[in-house]
């Protein structure tokens, strides 16, 4: 098995002479560089978010955090308010699907009356 010609590289030959991690430098036109060796980046370390015990990946964060501060933010956002709103037919929180509970929903669904109080709603 050919390695990679980079000094104190010792992965398997891709194209060129070099690993793929160096062939990829190469490219790119950039200068070439050690890889980081991802296998034991922040192993030890845990999610600075109360009650998370992930490995972290970025910002001393766990991959679920970080991409929650990254897309809102906050590495915990605040959670949706939900409208729940009584069934239409039984008056019992919360209607699922339709206006209904899901009992109201499944017990109208057999009886084939779905049309019916679709079309008068």
């Amino acid at each position: 098995m050919r390695l990679c010609e980079y000094p104190n590289c010792h992965k398997q030959h891709i194209a060129k002479g070099y690993c793929w991690g160096h062939y990829q430098q190469l490219r790119r036109g950039k200068r070439l560089m050690p890889l980081r060796d991802r296998s034991v980046q922040n192993k030890d370390c845990t999610c600075e978010v109360e009650g998370c015990h992930s490995s972290v990946l970025a910002k001393g964060l766990c991959s679920r955090h970080y991409s929650a501060l990254r897309y809102h933010g906050t590495p915990t956002p605040a959670p949706r308010p939900r409208k729940r709103e009584p069934c239409a037919l039984c008056g019992q929180p919360p209607a699922v699907k339709r206006n209904m509970c899901h009992r109201c929903y499944q017990r109208e669904y057999r009886r084939g009356t779905f049309r019916d109080l679709v079309q008068t709603a």
